[in-house]
C-alpha cells in the first residue's frame, strides 16, 4: 500500500502528474517498482471502491 512519504516528485518527470499525489496514497501496486521508478497506472491497482457504494 502507497504511501505519500513513499512517493517523490520529480521534475522533468516522465510518471504520473504530481497533482495525482493524494489520490496515490492508500493505492496497492500490481508489480514491484524500484526506487525512482517513474509510475504508471498501469502498475497500480484499480482504487479500491467506498463502501457503500451502489453495485457493491
Amino acid at each position: 500500500v502507497l504511501a505519500e512519504g513513499d512517493l517523490t516528485l520529480k521534475k522533468p518527470g516522465g510518471g504520473l502528474p504530481a497533482g495525482r499525489l493524494a489520490d496515490l496514497a492508500g493505492r496497492r501496486l500490481r508489480v514491484a517498482v524500484a526506487a525512482d521508478e517513474n509510475l504508471s497506472d498501469e502498475q497500480l491497482e484499480p482504487p479500491a471502491r467506498a463502501a457503500g457504494a451502489l453495485g457493491s
